[in-house]
């Protein structure tokens, strides 16, 4: 339902699309739901994915994208390859690219994160958490701005408003732990500590 909604669908099942250009590079894939001004449009045969939201999975053109769901204005925007992410917000993941098994839940979370696998597997829940992470891998952010600056530190916790807000770090192992209300607020550099 839409200008070029589903317009190439030829052997896909099961697809509910909705809105401008919706589902519009779909071929084979089924299952899909994609909701707004060019959702899903570069799924072609991807399945089991939901995009719900104008841009959101506007680019999810490779074979491997299957059983993501995605809701906000440009959620997984960017999504070449990937499969089993969940990005809710306006802008939550919208630079993956080849990522995979990764949760996004709030404005703009893990939204630079536009490196191929390297972030595979991180939890970013929170408005702004994660926001500037590119490379960093296996950290788990829960707080409105936690983790918010770290661009390439991997294996970091942090649980609360602003912990860890300004972790930069450097390329590789950071293991910091956080926990409460601003925990680890002014640490930018280092490693191995938990608060």
């Amino acid at each position: 339902m839409g200008y070029t909604a589903g317009i190439n669908i030829s052997t896909g099942d099961y697809n509910t699309a909705i809105g401008f250009s919706a589902l519009s590079a779909n071929n084979t894939g089924a299952s899909n739901t994609a909701v707004g001004y060019h959702a899903g449009k570069g799924v072609v045969t991807g399945t089991f994915n939901t995009f719900i939201g104008g841009n959101s999975g506007e680019t999810a053109s490779g074979s491997a994208v299957d059983e993501n769901a995605a809701l906000g204005y440009g959620s997984l925007g960017k999504l070449t390859s990937g499969s089993r992410n969940t990005a809710l917000g306006t802008s939550a993941g919208q630079l993956f690219q080849n990522a995979s098994d990764i949760v996004a839940v709030g404005y703009y979370t893990l939204a630079n994160a536009n490196t191929s696998t390297d972030i595979d597997g991180s939890v970013a829940i929170g408005s702004l958490s994660q926001a500037e992470n590119k490379t960093g891998v296996g950290n788990v952010s829960v707080g409105k701005s936690a983790l918010q600056s770290n661009v390439q530190g991997d294996f970091n916790t942090a649980i609360g408003h602003e912990s860890l807000k300004v972790v930069n770090g450097v390329n590789g192992q950071q293991h910091n732990t956080a926990v409460g209300y601003q925990s680890g607020l002014a640490m930018t550099t280092g490693k191995y500590n938990d608060r």
